[in-house]
């Protein structure tokens, strides 16, 4: 623990007011609302079966953390003699492994693995590095804390895609049964607010893709300008949605799963409704 604290000090040595901005602003690539934007888009203006496959990780992914989380029960260096910690808010729960890492992370190796070109790999390792090394500069984990989210990551990364992969050529859905057995035990173990709207955005995605393989059949076509277009006023309505049913539910935790199983069923049904409407009609 020493080695670690020693390499914190470092790091926050070459502190300055660019620099807080700079990693506060690169941590942010691994939270809900960058994560969310980044996924929708991709289903909505990119590749649907791909960003569909993407959501479904990185929703898994944060819940899979948070079970590991209170697994090793690892304290957070924030207070510690000598160490400056930044966007305290992000820091919630326990510190191993690092949760913005390994989603942040996760989320640039299915994209690596998808574009599959050099830059990309480049790209994409740089960016994993860069948002391990924010965490360490916020002072807000340990340096194990950040290898153990890129390599807990990689184990889920290897687990969701060879799963989705075996009930595609399969078409065996018992696998997405026992994916969300998994996730679901973790629920009850950690029973956290963050997990049970976590595990709700999961529901949401598995019903609005019931809804939307049966009833809508959207096709990502027309120009990148009108795809655009739709796509930020299903974000817009979706904004509203979140807003307006955190104002008509109590706060618990069923409103909380509902909340959220209705708003990931908007982005997978909803949004795309808007794409039939607008473009495909228009077109």
């Amino acid at each position: 623990m020493e080695i670690q604290l020693e390499i914190l000090k470092y790091i926050q040595s070459f502190h300055s007011d660019f620099l807080d901005h700079f990693f506060e602003l690169i941590t942010l690539t691994g939270e809900e609302t960058f994560l969310v934007l980044v996924f929708s888009f991709i289903y909505c203006c990119i590749h649907k079966d791909f960003g569909y496959r993407l959501g479904f990780f990185l929703l898994s992914n944060v819940i899979f953390n948070s079970g590991l989380k209170n697994f090793f029960h690892t304290a957070r260096p924030i207070g510690k003699l000598g160490i400056t910690s930044l966007r305290l808010e992000t820091a919630t729960g326990y510190s191993f492994p690092s949760g913005h890492t390994q989603v942040a992370s996760g989320f640039w190796m299915m994209i690596m693995n998808y574009v599959h070109k050099k830059w990309m790999y480049i790209l994409g390792a740089f960016m994993i590095a860069l948002i391990g090394l924010s965490r360490l500069y916020l002072g807000v984990h340990w340096p194990v804390d950040v290898i153990g989210g890129i390599v807990f990551s990689c184990i889920w990364f290897v687990f969701i895609n060879v799963s989705m992969n075996y009930a595609e050529k399969t078409q065996k859905s018992l696998i997405f049964v026992l994916i969300f057995m998994i996730l679901g035990f973790i629920i009850v173990m950690v029973r956290g607010v963050n997990e049970i709207k976590m595990f709700g955005c999961l529901t949401g995605l598995f019903f609005g893709y019931l809804i939307e393989t049966k009833y809508i059949h959207f096709k990502i076509q027309g120009n990148l300008a009108r795809r655009i277009i739709s796509w930020l006023l299903g974000i817009i309505t979706l904004i509203l949605i979140k807003y307006g049913l955190k104002v008509i539910l109590p706060s618990n935790n069923i409103s909380y799963f509902l909340q959220y199983v209705l708003i990931c069923m908007w982005i997978i049904a909803g949004i795309p409704f808007f794409f039939i409407n607008i473009i495909q009609k228009n077109n």
